[in-house]
Formats: structure tokens, C-alpha cells, sequence
């Protein structure tokens, strides 16, 4: 049987699978920059009691398979993700090339 989650007024087992990419799909998500974004993403689904069940980070993409509380959307997940590791890497990357746009992620959307 599969292990459920529970509320207070529910139990659920919703698992979203997250791909996103890199701007460009530049390979910047290596070393010390791979290791700090995974840091960061743990910190943030530790605050939105998110649980990782899976996840990798390849040099120029993300993969997290999330269990999603019901009271948050997938876009919300999202947004607080990447929101705050686009101001922390972009100071650490900088620029990733010509006409970036002041991003360091492409547009993406849920699988």
C-alpha cells in the first residue's frame, strides 16, 4: 500500500515530477553552484512542508519528484523555488551570456 500523507481534514498522495532547465540550457549548475542550489531547494520544501521523494541535478537541468501538500498549487512550488535561487545563483553565476534577459532559467512548466 502506498504511504500517505496526512492533514488535518485530509490525507493525500500527490506527486508532482519538476523538470526545469537552465536559460540557454547553459551547463551552470556544476560543483559548488549544483551543490548550493540543491541546499537550497531541501531548505525551501522543508518550509512549505514539501517532501523530495526523487531529484538530480544534471548540469543544465533539475529533475524533483515532490509530494505536494493539497493546499498548494504546483505553480506556488514553483515560484518560491525558483524565485529565490534566480537572486542567490544569479549573483554567484552572473550574466549567462548575450541577451539573457537577467535570468539565468528558461520558461518551463509542469510534467
Amino acid at each position: 500500500m502506498r504511504d500517505y500523507r496526512r492533514a488535518a481534514h485530509t490525507v493525500y498522495a500527490l506527486h508532482y515530477h519538476f523538470v526545469f532547465i537552465t536559460k540557454y540550457r547553459k551547463p551552470v549548475l556544476r560543483g559548488e553552484i549544483g551543490t548550493d542550489v540543491r541546499d537550497m531547494i531541501r531548505e525551501i520544501c522543508r518550509t512549505v512542508d514539501v517532501e523530495i521523494l526523487q531529484g538530480h541535478i544534471r548540469p543544465d537541468h533539475v529533475h524533483w519528484l515532490l509530494s505536494v501538500p493539497p493546499h498548494l498549487a504546483p505553480s506556488r512550488v514553483m515560484q518560491r523555488i525558483k524565485g529565490r535561487r534566480r537572486i542567490t545563483c544569479f549573483k554567484i553565476v552572473g550574466n549567462c551570456g548575450r541577451n539573457s534577459g537577467g535570468g539565468i532559467y528558461g520558461r518551463g512548466g509542469i510534467s
